[in-house]
C-alpha cells in the first residue's frame, strides 16, 4: 500500500503538476502543492471539525458553535437510543469529508442501521487516497449536533481566499430539495459562468454579508496563502461549518476555468 506522501505524489503526477511554487496558475494547482509542502499542525487543528471550534473562538472571541451537543472519541461511547430520542440530529466524523448521518425526528430509526453507518464513516481513512498530511495533527472523533432543520432554511457561505484576498463567494443552499449552489464574487455580485440564475440574493441584510465578510476575512489570517471558510446563516445567525484546505480533494470545483484561473492568478507563497 502506497504511503499518504506517494499516493497524493502519483496523483499530482497524473494531472501533470510539477513540485516548485513558480509555475502555479489554477487555484487547484496551488492547493494540491500546498497540501504536500505547507502542512502545518495549525491547519490540522483549524481542519479538525472539533478543535476548529476552539480555535475560532480564540480568533473572534465568539462561540461559533453553540450547535455542538458533544462529542466521541469511538463508536461505542454513543448512546444511540437517546440521541434517535432527540431527533433533527447530525453524528459526523471530525476530520472526514461528507461522513455526516443525518437523524431527523420525523422518520423511524433502525438502531444497527444508524450505527453501522456511523461506524463505516468512522473507520474510513481518505489519507489513503488522496492524503490530508494536516490531519496527521488531529484525533479523529464524531461529533454530535443539533440539525438547522429544516434544511430549506439554511444557507452556508463558502469564502474561497487567496494570498488573503477573497476570490470567490460560493453560497449552498436546499431548494425544492435539491443542493444548488450559486457564486458570487467578494462584492457578493453573480460570477459569469456558475450555474442557476434564479437565487435572489437580496433576501439576506447587507449588514449580515458584511459580517459574514469580516469574519471569514479574520479567520483568514494565520493561513495566507489560501483557505476555504464555511459559515453557515441560519435564521439570521452565524454558525461555524468548518475552515478547509484542500477543497474537493484538489480538484476543480468549478467546470469554468476562466474564474479558476483569476482565482489563482498573481498567487504568491507567503512563508
Amino acid at each position: 500500500m502506497y504511503s499518504f506522501y506517494t499516493s497524493r505524489t502519483l496523483y499530482l503526477k497524473k494531472i501533470g503538476l510539477h513540485y516548485d511554487d513558480s509555475n502555479l496558475k489554477e487555484l487547484h494547482h496551488i492547493i494540491n502543492w500546498l497540501v504536500i509542502h505547507k502542512s502545518t499542525q495549525l491547519k490540522g487543528i483549524a481542519s479538525d471539525k472539533y478543535l476548529a471550534c476552539k480555535y475560532v473562538k480564540m480568533k473572534l472571541g465568539i462561540n461559533l458553535c453553540e450547535q455542538r451537543i458533544a462529542v466521541y472519541n469511538n463508536v461505542e461511547e454513543i448512546n444511540f437510543e437517546e440521541i434517535i430520542k432527540l431527533g433533527n440530529v447530525i453524528l459526523k466524523v471530525s476530520n472526514g469529508c461528507g461522513d455526516n448521518t443525518f437523524i431527523f425526528k420525523h422518520e423511524k430509526k433502525d438502531i444497527k442501521t444508524i450505527k453501522k453507518k456511523v461506524m463505516k464513516s468512522f473507520s474510513r481513512d481518505f489519507g489513503l487516497v488522496v492524503p490530508d498530511f494536516f490531519h496527521s495533527y488531529s484525533k479523529k472523533t464524531i461529533i454530535l449536533e443539533k440539525m438547522f432543520y429544516p434544511l430549506t432554511d439554511l444557507y452556508e457561505f463558502k469564502f474561497v481566499i487567496v494570498n488573503r484576498d477573497i476570490k470567490m463567494i460560493y453560497i449552498r443552499a436546499t431548494i425544492n430539495k435539491k443542493i444548488h449552489f450559486y457564486y458570487y464574487d467578494s462584492n457578493f455580485k453573480y460570477l459569469v459562468g456558475s450555474k442557476h440564475y434564479s437565487f435572489d440574493i437580496s433576501i439576506f441584510d447587507k449588514k449580515i454579508l458584511e459580517q459574514l465578510k469580516e469574519y471569514a476575512y479574520q479567520l483568514s489570517e494565520d493561513f495566507p496563502n489560501f483557505v476555504r471558510v464555511d459559515l453557515y446563516l441560519f435564521h439570521n445567525k452565524i454558525y461555524l461549518s468548518e475552515l478547509t484546505f484542500d477543497p474537493q480533494d484538489g480538484r476543480p470545483f468549478m467546470r469554468d476555468s476562466e474564474i479558476i484561473r483569476k482565482a489563482g492568478a498573481n498567487w504568491k507563497r507567503i512563508d
